[in-house]
């Protein structure tokens, strides 16, 4: 279910149309009803006959209120665009449209109100207005249909289209991809409820929310957890991608938290700022903005004042913001000018962690551009860094070729000097080097040179009793000691094993943790291998040493070699 936020000029009509659409009026603020005009952002869903809801958040569409606008489209998936037939396009019919098309709404609906009240004459003449201004938007637009709130003329067509046009989303969303898991709310309401607390509001455009998560505010580091969920009013279990949801949060009031948060879950993203963006200049546009301050940003539903410093390629801008945000390359954000509150210009996000000085800095936001600058990295904060899950070159670090070719030739070259000292290596490389088929490891050293023990054939039994490994009493100790030194074998409580069919499980840890996210016991590890526990229990000890696993109580979670456990 996607939401629709809609858009257009002060007093064209949008809070009427959705009164009418879905029978609830948006408008709930008492000076919302003695001026006749949306101040705050307004709600309202319908349900169809086919199972289908339709979910609006209604935006003020006065010139003094873009920041509350903004805030109100942000994460929507389709917008209804609402034109007085009487007055037709209008300065914030304009910039509300430039807004949209900046913040890459995909698609929306088109409602030329108030239709009872003009001719046909005027009816085609707006219509073929609309239809030429649209034709060099990047969204899809429907052809623009008469409405009229009062009469209820076009109101069945406008719900058809509505429904079209989220499928149409619903289905292109279905293609790009699975969604990102990292679930990130922006919050747009902030109340309390007598008896159940604190209560935050906004559209999910990330991940999932389930009751009892634990999620953090990031402009205040304050944690809590979800008490409870609502949508539409009806108690859920989870909030998906696309959807508007109520979260009831416990250990967190109100004074913890305002419009503009973040609501995430800890560590998943990278919170930065200073960051790199593609400007591209509003519609009607034609200057670049100015370097330095006198902007003001506008992030999810939150906006700051902001300088901007031009990078080495024209049309890319390093951003400066006074507080913090939860970002990743592709987000989108708005520009606007402080000093005459013009919207001048979108960004998009290309590098959330910038190293380079602006005047070398060239980022294209991709994956294998963000690992060139930032070298050997674990698999979270890659997947901090570039929004995506990034396969390892070697354990849990991922790196651009270059880099990694670049650290293969220098350990390389160490090693043909003589012994390298695992201690003196960073992490990755001591990884890195252990994959060296003519490299040998042995007491914290590494060196050049095929290992005698490799082949000892009380290693090649071992390794050919596989997960049934044999016990040690019988085998001669300082060889199996000096086996374990060298990393050919793990022991435990007497039981030995290879380290290549250590290695090999790999693929079956992923399988039980896949099924088995909070972790998996030694006896769904010895079921699903078909053991006994006398072998089951030092195998999960030895797949804990040698990083596949972390034991937690009774509970195998992933290990830093799969990139998930701890560091």
């Amino acid at each position: 279910m996607t939401v629709i936020a809609t858009a257009g000029h002060v007093d064209h009509g949008k809070s009427s149309l959705v009164r009418a659409l879905t029978g609830t009026d948006p408008d709930r603020l008492a000076e919302e009803k003695r001026r006749g005009m949306t101040i705050e952002l307004g709600f309202a869903h319908t349900d169809g006959d086919d199972g289908s809801v339709l979910s609006f958040v209604d935006v003020p569409g006065h010139a003094d209120l873009v920041r509350t606008m903004v805030a109100g489209v942000a994460a929507v998936g389709a917008v209804l665009l609402v034109i007085d037939a009487r007055e037709g396009w209008m300065p914030q019919t304009r910039e509300h449209l430039a807004i949209l098309e900046l913040l890459a709404v995909p698609a929306g609906v088109v409602a030329l109100t108030k239709c009872d009240l003009v001719d046909d004459d005027r009816l085609a003449e707006l219509s073929r207005e609309t239809t030429a201004i649209l034709a060099s938007s990047p969204i899809r637009w429907t052809t623009p249909m008469p409405v009229s709130s009062l009469t209820g003329v076009g109101l069945a067509e406008c719900r058809r289209a509505l429904r079209d046009t989220l499928g149409t989303v619903a289905s292109a969303s279905s293609t790009a991809g699975a969604p990102d898991g990292r679930p990130r709310l922006f919050v747009d309401r902030v109340f309390t409820i007598p008896g159940a607390g604190t209560i935050v509001t906004g559209t999910l455009g990330h991940g999932r929310l389930r009751v009892g998560d634990e999620v953090m505010i990031v402009r205040t580091g304050t944690r809590g957890h979800i008490r409870s969920l609502q949508r539409h009013g009806g108690s859920i279990s989870e909030c998906l991608p696309g959807h508007r949801c109520a979260v009831n949060l416990a250990s967190l009031s109100t004074a913890d938290i305002e419009r503009g948060d973040a609501l995430v879950v800890d560590g998943d993203w990278h919170v930065t700022d200073v960051f790199d963006v593609r400007i591209d200049p509003a519609r009607g546009i034609d200057e670049p903005p100015r370097p330095g301050s006198g902007h003001t940003v506008h992030f999810g539903t939150d906006r700051v004042e902001a300088s901007l410093r031009p990078l080495a390629t024209p049309g890319l801008w390093r951003v400066r913001i006074p507080r913090a945000w939860p970002m990743a390359p592709g987000d989108r954000i708005v520009v606007r000018r402080t000093g005459d509150a013009t919207t001048i210009a979108g960004g998009t996000v290309l590098d959330v962690a910038p190293l380079r000085r602006p005047s070398h800095a060239r980022p294209d936001g991709s994956v294998e551009s963000q690992l060139a600058a930032h070298g050997f990295i674990d698999t979270k904060v890659a997947r901090r860094l570039t929004g995506r899950d990034v396969v390892p070159v070697v354990g849990r670090w991922c790196a651009a070729p270059a880099n990694l070719e670049a650290a293969t030739s220098r350990l390389s070259s160490m090693l043909d000097r003589g012994d390298v000292a695992l201690e003196l290596l960073e992490p990755w490389e001591r990884d890195l080097v252990a994959t060296f088929a003519d490299v040998r490891i042995e007491v914290g050293v590494a060196r050049r040179g095929a290992d005698p023990l490799a082949s000892h054939p009380i290693a090649e039994a071992i390794r050919n009793a596989g997960i049934a490994g044999p016990g040690t009493a019988g085998l001669d100790r300082d060889i199996v000691r000096r086996l374990v030194a060298a990393g050919h074998v793990l022991e435990h409580d007497g039981m030995a094993f290879h380290a290549d069919i250590i290695a090999s499980l790999a693929p079956v840890v992923a399988e039980l943790l896949a099924a088995h996210p909070g972790g998996f016991t030694v006896s769904t590890l010895r079921e699903r291998l078909g053991i006994t526990r006398k072998h089951a229990v030092p195998l999960a000890a030895c797949l804990d040493r040698a990083g596949w696993t972390l034991r937690r109580g009774d509970m195998r979670i992933a290990g830093p070699r799969l990139g998930r456990g701890s560091t």
